[in-house]
């Protein structure tokens, strides 16, 4: 793909275009092509700044460059009016990085921000999913890092009481405490899809 100079009427307009190319880039796995739109994208300091942002730190992240997406990520959280749910995205993020550095009690630091903002929210309708990831991820590292089996059961006990049915709560624990560390993250993303988590 080879970007191609559109005639549109106001900047806006062409740098809307521009990120919906940088996405596809990044859907293309064309990250050095989706790395410098974003980059030029960020330059003003609006809404498209701010995605354009949240994804170029994501492909910092997936390309061994974390020190340089953390720094992205706590700018962002600097950024005047972050729009809620890419707020909430930016401390999963950076969650994820430290626990990938293995810096357990920072990351559990930041999925517990992730819990709190979502509680913040209003009813929106991901908010569950949201505070269900979160739950989930500390569990993870309070029974895999911190071995406190008591802490992660209570973690899990709060995802189950209101997303999961009775007939699979025995099912999402025991699958929980079986399941080796190195799995245990596709496994939560996986919980979410299969037993619907988001549906009230």
């Amino acid at each position: 793909l080879r970007r191609q100079k559109v005639s549109v009427q106001g900047g806006d307009s062409q740098r809307n275009i521009d990120y919906e190319l940088a996405v596809l880039y990044v859907s293309l796995y064309q990250f050095s092509d989706a790395e410098s739109l974003l980059k030029s994208l960020m330059v003003q300091k609006d809404l498209i700044s701010a995605q354009s942002g949240f994804k170029l730190g994501w492909i910092y992240k997936n390309t061994d460059r974390r020190p340089e997406a953390e720094k992205i990520y706590l700018q962002l959280l600097r950024f005047q009016n972050l729009p809620s749910d890419l707020e909430l995205g930016v401390h999963g993020e950076l969650a994820d990085i430290y626990y990938r550095q293995k810096k357990s009690a920072k990351a559990l630091e930041y999925y517990k921000k992730m819990k709190e903002k979502a509680e913040e929210r209003e009813g929106e309708e991901t908010d569950g999913i949201w505070k269900s990831l979160s739950a989930y991820e500390q569990a993870n590292i309070y029974n895999f890092d911190l071995k406190d089996k008591a802490k992660a059961q209570e973690l899990l006990n709060s995802i189950s009481e209101s997303f999961v049915d009775s007939e699979t709560d025995d099912n999402f624990n025991d699958d929980f405490f079986v399941v080796s560390g190195s799995d245990l993250r596709a496994q939560a993303f996986r919980a979410l899809a299969t037993r619907q988590l988001g549906q009230s």
